[in-house]
């Protein structure tokens, strides 16, 4: 069959015949796609995702050594505890020494309260250099100290009550010591009873 002639001097081919052909893949909009693929609107669009600055590590602390893993306290500061405990011990005997004799009682009170400031001042010297040297607790050093303090305090007491109530406890000391029956001596403790309130009374209304 002929074709029809191009008055250009060529000749025009027929249309092909048959469906046309379904369209090719398009190429995807701009701008971020929602979902199934369909794209997303301006207005809904997704927020760019912050980063976020990086943690600062903080520096390891440093520990102190525990008590265990220490070195043991040098034998100075051993026998400086030891020492501390002796004289603790020494001067909780104050208060047992004083006896009828008032100046003896009294001059007993003040040595075992100067032994035990001095047990006291080994231990807590003992402690705080072994603190220093980064070693161990001397043994023995808080016993000395609990003991030290107890016996120093009770001295301190009763060199105060003695001489706060001085002439009273003088004239309790003398009756007893003329007192030979049990009738005696308790009139000089209930001497010593009223006395010692009239005092307190004169003391109260200061």
């Amino acid at each position: 069959m002929a074709t029809p002639s191009d008055p250009r001097g060529g000749t025009t081919p027929y249309p092909p015949s048959g469906p046309p052909a379904p369209p090719g893949p398009q190429p995807p909009p701009d701008g971020p796609s929602g979902p199934y693929g369909q794209p997303q609107p301006r207005g809904q669009q997704r927020p760019p995702s912050r980063q976020r600055p990086p943690v600062q590590q903080r520096p390891p602390v440093q520990q102190r050594p525990s008590v265990q893993q220490r070195k043991p306290a040098s034998p100075v500061l051993q026998q400086r505890a030891f020492a501390a405990l002796m004289l603790a011990i020494i001067s909780l005997l104050g208060m047992p020494g004083v006896s009828d004799n008032l100046r003896r009682g009294a001059v007993v009170l003040a040595v075992t309260m100067v032994i035990g400031g001095v047990g006291l001042w080994l231990s807590f010297t003992a402690m705080s250099r072994s603190r220093k040297e980064g070693t161990g607790r001397p043994r023995f050093a808080v016993v000395a100290s609990v003991l030290g303090i107890i016996g120093t305090g009770l001295s301190a007491l009763a060199l105060i009550g003695f001489a706060t109530f001085w002439p009273q406890i003088s004239q309790y000391a003398n009756c007893m010591s003329g007192a030979n029956t049990v009738s005696s001596q308790s009139a000089c403790t209930q001497q010593l009873n009223s006395s010692l309130q009239t005092s307190m009374q004169i003391l109260d209304h200061r």
